[in-house]
């Protein structure tokens, strides 16, 4: 009963451990990131743009990060009025997330070279079958 007593606190302890080292695993830019889409959940975009901007730029988040800063540009340049009645759009937005968008996509494809664009498969086009006319249809 003993050794059992013993097995459990080691893996208790090594879960604790485990846990803990997980946290401590979190790069800062990662929890910019968190941060940046927590403060956007709540529609503060002023400190959200802030936060994912600097999650930006770290390699390992900036396609994440750039992707959430092209919504929240989206939403403010084509989808603000919609929402908020009494607010307007701001078009100074709108070229601010096609570019986002646009940084996203190439921060993802820097970051996994290995993976090829998708592309549509060459299909040879259908050929042309003669249908015969009734008689009487021009």
């Amino acid at each position: 009963m003993r050794n059992n007593t013993v097995h459990k606190g080691f893996v208790m302890a090594a879960v604790v451990v485990v846990t803990f080292v997980g946290l401590l695993a979190q790069s800062p830019a990662r929890q910019q990131l968190a941060r940046g889409n927590a403060l956007w959940d709540q529609r503060l975009a002023n400190s959200a743009i802030a936060a994912l901007e600097a999650a930006a730029r770290d390699r390992g988040t900036a396609s994440e990060a750039y992707e959430a800063l092209g919504r929240l540009y989206t939403f403010k340049g084509w989808l603000q009025d919609n929402v908020f009645p009494g607010w307007h759009d701001e078009p100074e937005y709108r070229e601010r997330a096609l570019a986002a968008l646009k940084a996203s996509l190439a921060a993802d494809r820097r970051a996994r070279p290995h993976r090829k664009r998708c592309a549509w498969p060459k299909v040879s086009p259908r050929p042309t079958r003669s249908i015969p006319r009734r008689p009487g249809r021009r």
